[in-house]
């Protein structure tokens, strides 16, 4: 006598579950925008085939002003609201080979393929302009966003993706020097400039560990009578 035994499983919950999983790893929760490491695994992938092709791209750092006030007048949901919103209109000014992603806080990056620095440039005019149409958010109905962005081109700012993230940061930061709502294009002068920032900075915070600062008053006389009328206070 002969028979058959089956045994049936339903994967369906199985596979859902993997595929949520491999979403979290992924795609920002809040977003829904490539996170940092699917962002930096796009970068690697970007750097092989322009490398390749001997082709340029971009890469922008997009970071909101005044996000910080926004989640302290409003709160942290008024501020969430406002990345989803900024996450859709940062998609909505991309073509369909572009990658956005979020970095972390209200920090964006943006990859532009096969670009050169005037096409990106352009791009970056283009975000700026649309991110600061008005928007309507919980309690604020007319709310205009503004960004500092920060651009860096392959291969002239760099040819590698640590290099290529740092130096957009860095544009992105002088662009925050000017004024904010602006974009800036990166230069070896920056970074020159933040190294001679941060030299100074140690320097100081070295001079005062080791008692190398003095503290000196310098009188100020009327010019009328030579009388004293204050005086100035010094550190050499």
């Amino acid at each position: 006598m002969h028979g058959y035994i089956a045994v049936q499983t339903n994967l369906t919950p199985l596979r859902q579950a993997q595929t949520e999983l491999v979403r979290m790893a992924s795609f920002d929760t809040l977003t829904g925008l490539p996170n940092r490491a699917l962002l930096l695994d796009r970068l690697g992938n970007l750097l092989s085939i322009s490398e390749r092709q001997q082709s340029p791209f971009g890469v922008l750092f997009v970071d909101l002003d005044h996000f910080k006030e926004v989640n302290d007048t409003m709160g942290h949901q008024v501020g969430d609201e406002l990345l989803q919103l900024i996450a859709r209109r940062l998609q909505a000014a991309l073509r369909k080979q572009d990658t956005v992603g979020r970095m972390g806080g209200d920090e964006f990056v943006v990859l532009l393929p096969a670009t050169d620095a005037s096409a990106c440039q352009a791009v970056a005019q283009k975000i700026r302009t649309a991110l600061q149409q008005p928007l309507a958010l919980t309690n604020l109905p007319h709310y205009r966003p503004q960004a500092s962005l920060g651009l860096a081109m392959y291969p002239g700012d760099g040819q590698s993706a640590e290099i290529l993230l740092r130096n957009a940061d860095t544009a992105m930061y002088a662009a925050k020097a000017h004024g904010r709502n602006c974009a800036e294009a990166y230069s070896a002068a920056m970074s020159a400039q933040s190294a001679n920032f941060i030299a100074v900075q140690s320097g100081l915070a070295q001079a005062i560990d080791h008692g190398e600062m003095c503290l000196y008053f310098q009188p100020r006389f009327k010019l009328a009578d030579h009388a004293l009328e204050g005086a100035e206070v010094l550190v050499r």
